[in-house]
């Protein structure tokens, strides 16, 4: 054993000693001698480190346990998630934030001003060249805060919503504004550190359009990430595929064995190996000899906006996006491209593992793969409850479809629904029946996306009866008021609105003759009206009801 290796077990042995010393260590009954006698049989070599031969595997086993939780807890202390947050954002601002304020002050959105910046070729190129250092400082700025992010937003209470299936959600909107309704935080990727690995595989002009596209999508959810609340709307944390090693061949490893079922069902026929596949695929020399072997074809996808041919589009790929693959023949393009959508779905599915949370997809081509490889992964679908996806998966639904202004609630407006507590009510609403849909039908998203728009459609349906009953009950006060009024006047029925006391022989024969409330009960009355006005206003479906009719 090495002096490196010794002194790492010395200290771990030493953690494990003072957690047990502490009381922190709890053993069932039928272990604890066992583990007394090999503690007892530790001891210390002469140059004052832990002898490696008195400590068996037991030990070993506990010691490195002990070790991993408290070095978890001082990476925790080391730097909150909201300072990781901050330093973030400060990082970007610095680079794009003077961008950002142009493209606010021109109402555009980010790939008009990212699109704009490219036609100019002098542009392009002065960015270009500085595209390899800045992907460096991006990397290095993960790498030095990566462990504790991640372990942030592992222990991260609630409903967490892991983004995955593009480099980044559509700019054409906040995908926070729908699923923030249910989930408690969305975490999103750093899409710029994604687009690292690109620097030499783009052609420059695409690259600059990339980099300001995200960094400018990026400040969009600053006020998200950074707003004063107890739980963040939106953390950013770093992909492990850019970062940890090994990680990237263990997704490779999975999304082999997926893409061999996703082949299987594709031609009809079982693959036992890629090699098999390998050699099966060479016989197909033009796109049209491929489709004629395809059993399904409906799972050979390459974008579920394509409208031509399967021939067409295999053509149309070989020479586009899969061009990379340096394609010779039709059938080259199908183990790269289904091995790269299964490592996206597996990548996906790692991430929320590990981070306890919702799979979130907002491109439809990927949410199509990811679907299939649920098909594919029985286990994950009987061993977990798909209501949180089915929910999120119906918002997102609802949002493209008729109830569009879901898709754009405005920052502050979720903030605000935050702030009052709105989210434990909206979450129960917006679930209301999903659970027994997802239980029996764990693929039909349809009959989800029906079910949300139903339980919204009631919830407001149920919010305008409120507000109609509201309005009758103030009318009707007003009314009855209008008419005593003339007989009181104005001043006495300002003061008792007031609380102020108020005399008049008019005012007490009004009191006694006519059925409206006393006055010294109508600051009580009043008030209580007003108030269940406004809590009407602020009440979780108040405030959702407000920016339906916003954006109407």
């Amino acid at each position: 054993m090495s002096d490196i290796d010794r002194k790492e077990l010395h200290r771990r042995i030493m953690i494990l000693r003072d957690q047990a010393q502490a009381g922190k260590i709890h053993l069932a009954e039928h272990l604890a001698a066992d583990v007394l006698e090999s503690l007892t049989r530790v001891q210390l070599a002469p140059d004052g480190l832990v002898d490696p031969g008195t400590v068996d595997g037991t030990v070993r086993a506990m010691a490195l346990m002990m070790a991993h939780f408290q070095d978890r807890e001082e990476w925790k202390n080391a730097i909150s998630l909201q300072q990781v947050q901050d330093a973030f954002f400060q990082a970007i601002d610095h680079q794009f934030g003077e961008l950002f304020q142009i493209m606010k002050e021109r109402h555009a959105e980010p790939h008009q001003i990212a699109g704009a910046y490219v036609q100019e070729d002098n542009l392009v190129q002065e960015v270009a060249q500085n595209l390899p250092e800045f992907f460096e400082q991006i990397q290095e700025f993960w790498k030095n805060i990566a462990d504790p992010a991640w372990i942030h937003g592992e222990d991260q209470t609630g409903i967490k919503a892991i983004y995955g299936g593009s480099i980044f959600p559509s700019s054409g909107h906040n995908i926070a504004s729908s699923c923030g309704l249910y989930v408690d935080t969305i975490i999103l990727p750093d899409p710029l550190l994604r687009i690292s690995r690109l620097v030499n595989h783009r052609e420059p002009k695409r690259l600059v359009y990339d980099v300001l596209r995200f960094g400018l999508q990026i400040l969009n959810y600053r006020s998200l990430a950074l707003a004063e609340i107890d739980v963040p709307i939106v953390a950013f944390l770093p992909d492990k595929l850019n970062l940890e090693e090994g990680y990237s061949e263990f997704i490779h490893s999975i999304a082999t064995d997926d893409c061999l079922k996703h082949v299987s069902v594709l031609f009809g026929r079982k693959f036992e190996s890629i090699d098999e596949l390998q050699e099966y695929v060479k016989q197909f020399e033009q796109p049209n000899d491929l489709v004629a072997a395809l059993a399904n074809p409906d799972r050979l996808l390459f974008d579920t906006e394509f409208t031509q041919s399967l021939d067409e589009q295999i053509r149309a790929y070989m020479q586009g996006e899969g061009k990379v693959f340096n394609p010779k023949k039709a059938g080259d393009i199908i183990i790269p491209n289904f091995i790269g959508r299964m490592s996206q779905a597996n990548d996906l599915l790692r991430r929320s593992f590990e981070l306890r949370g919702t799979p979130l997809i907002d491109a439809e081509t990927s949410w199509k793969y990811f679907n299939w490889k649920l098909e594919y992964d029985a286990d994950y679908t009987s061993s977990n409850d798909l209501t949180p996806l089915h929910v999120v998966r119906g918002l997102q639904s609802a949002a493209r479809g008729e109830m569009q202004w879901l898709g754009n609630i405005p920052p502050e407006a979720l903030i605000e629904m935050r702030q009052q507590g709105a989210t434990e009510e909206l979450r129960e609403i917006l679930s209301q029946g999903v659970f027994d849909i997802a239980a029996s039908e764990p693929s039909n998203f349809f009959r989800t996306t029906e079910q949300i728009v139903n339980n919204i459609r009631g919830a407001f349906e149920q919010h305008q009866q409120n507000l109609t009953k509201l309005r009758n009950k103030t009318w009707k006060f007003a009314g009855i008021d209008v008419g005593t009024w003339v007989v009181i006047g104005t001043i006495e029925v300002a003061a008792a609105l007031s609380g102020a006391p108020t005399f008049g022989l008019l005012a007490f024969a009004a009191d006694q003759l006519i059925d409206v409330p006393k006055l010294k009960e109508l600051p009580g009355k009043f008030q209580e009206i007003q108030k269940d006005k406004q809590t009407l206003k602020t009440s979780p479906v108040g405030l959702l009801f407000q920016q339906s009719r916003g954006k109407r």
